[in-house]
């Protein structure tokens, strides 16, 4: 089930796994939430992938990876290592791919909340336990990789190491879970966005109707923005210095933030 609440102060955003929303785990201490940020409230989880290419994803999702990594191999040779890594890096570039995004900071995702917002709507922030989500619903083979690295989420290293391919990915999540998966820190935007994926098998895409079905409890959150606190919790946090020249460093993500701040309307 989704718990829905209205997102009254980002004080309660921040404190709420530590003060009642932290469900005891096998790894108690640690901070299993990851969260995604989305500047309307109506928007659904659905990858870019589906989004853009509807019922051929199948067709187009092979052409587009075979073709970014034809084409960019030259650019960056680690995309030819395997289909995951072309996978990751395609998405972070903008190619549609069956990643969802996500981030292991709660305020990185009330950015992107609080981004390019359409006015008079409610924008969201999604928390999902994806410890107990591994934990209770992943097949063993999935669950005793977690164990041997000690893990929480899952790498492209350890993908590999498992023989993954998208098809076998497929028929082992069926419609029963999804993977997240911490990807390589490619460049200082996925480790500034403390960047987090969640990898939807086909059956899966959109993810809101297998969060709304799950019996377990205290594992999804929607927390709802309201319109009239946008601005207030944009201002607070410019204040804490999330901000586009923080998360997308270099001359774009600077660009993005002085734009944004010296728009009048």
């Amino acid at each position: 089930m989704i718990i829905v609440k209205e997102l009254e102060s980002i004080g309660e955003l921040i404190d709420f796994p530590f003060l009642g929303g932290q469900k005891e785990t096998v790894f108690p201490r640690r901070m299993n939430y990851t969260f995604r940020g989305q500047n309307r409230e109506s928007y659904d989880l659905r990858s870019s992938l589906k989004r853009n290419s509807g019922s051929r994803t199948g067709y187009a999702e092979i052409r587009l990876l075979n073709n970014f990594r034809k084409y960019g191999e030259l650019l960056e040779p680690q995309i030819c290592k395997s289909i995951w890594n072309t996978m990751i890096v395609a998405q972070h570039h903008g190619v549609p791919t069956r990643c969802l995004d996500f981030s292991l900071s709660p305020l990185v995702a009330l950015h992107f909340a609080l981004t390019e917002n359409v006015e008079y709507e409610n924008a969201c922030v999604w928390a999902i336990n994806h410890g107990i989500l591994h934990r209770e619903l992943l097949p063993k083979e999935y669950i005793d990789m977690l164990n041997r690295r000690n893990a929480v989420s899952f790498t492209v290293e350890m993908f590999e190491d498992m023989g993954l391919t998208i098809e076998k990915y497929n028929k082992d999540m069926k419609d029963s879970c999804v993977v997240f998966l911490e990807p390589p820190s490619i460049d200082s935007r996925i480790v500034n966005q403390f960047s987090h994926l969640a990898i939807l098998p086909d059956t899966l895409d959109p993810f809101d109707s297998f969060l709304e079905n799950l019996t377990i409890e205290q594992v999804v959150y929607k927390f709802i923005i309201p319109k009239d606190k946008i601005s207030l919790f944009r201002n607070q946090l410019d204040k804490m210095n999330i901000t586009e020249r923080v998360l997308f460093p270099g001359l774009d993500g600077l660009a993005s933030y002085l734009k944004r701040r010296y728009s009048y309307e």
